[in-house]
């Protein structure tokens, strides 16, 4: 279960990292232009999950944005030389991480999402959307309450040994921004955009359903979703993923 969660989301220089403040401080909503991450740029959440038959589970999230190129072949000119890779690890309490990467190209004000891949996997996943395109949007570009990020379907080609597939069927997502609040994390309160959002990859991979709170200069800083194993049909969730640490400079 731990390797599908990891399909998604996907919200400065090297430094000494900065860990909660003592008093913790309120972080308002006054910058709503979206983080361009520089290598080695990380966020640390904590997160409380349940299993589906009851049980639950606490550990680390990491996402870590490193400049790595992704390994040949390309499958088509489309597909940008340069791309920054974000490695999103998961390590449940006394267990050994589960790492997916993805390949994103930072733009003004949105972040394009081009490939995935699976630590220690020799694929690479690149996603196609309907008008033959690759790369889509990850998250609302307009960050405006009530504003909906239109349905985005995509393909798969997967590329590995030097060669590419064909177009395989992928999936959906889409985001809707609720509101604004604030919101307490270990690391601080932020006032946040509240943003819904549903995801479903293919066949494979099961429906995720969540909420994400956006604070456009860090990125996610808490999250709750929940997803149906279609092997199982049990109900799985993370209850709360929240920021606890991060080597970016922000302001309250």
């Amino acid at each position: 279960m731990m390797k599908r969660l990891l399909w998604i989301l996907c919200a400065c220089t090297l430094m000494v990292a900065c860990a909660p403040p003592r008093d913790k401080q309120h972080f308002n909503l006054k910058n709503t232009t979206w983080r361009a991450y520089s290598n080695g740029d990380y966020l640390r959440y904590q997160f409380l999950a349940f299993n589906g038959d009851g049980s639950s589970f606490s550990g680390d999230w990491i996402t870590r944005w490193q400049n790595v190129p992704l390994p040949p072949p390309s499958p088509s000119s489309q597909v940008p030389a340069n791309l920054m890779r974000i490695s999103n690890s998961i390590t449940p309490f006394n267990q050994p991480p589960r790492t997916m990467f993805y390949y994103i190209q930072q733009e003004k004000d949105r972040s394009v999402l081009f490939a995935l891949q699976q630590e220690g996997g020799t694929a690479v996943n690149y996603l196609v959307d309907n008008n033959d395109k690759y790369g889509i949007t990850l998250y609302p570009t307009n960050l405006t309450v009530g504003a909906t990020q239109p349905t985005t379907v995509f393909s798969f080609v997967t590329c590995r040994d030097q060669l590419c597939s064909n177009k395989i069927t992928g999936g959906s997502m889409d985001y809707y921004i609720e509101t604004t609040e604030v919101v307490e994390t270990p690391f601080g309160f932020f006032e946040c955009y509240r943003i819904k959002f549903k995801q479903n990859f293919n066949a494979n991979f099961p429906l995720y359903n969540g909420t994400v709170w956006v604070y456009p200069p860090l990125g996610m800083v808490k999250a709750s979703m929940s997803f149906l194993d279609s092997a199982s049909a049990k109900m799985y969730s993370y209850d709360e993923i929240a920021l606890v640490e991060t080597n970016i400079a922000v302001s309250p």
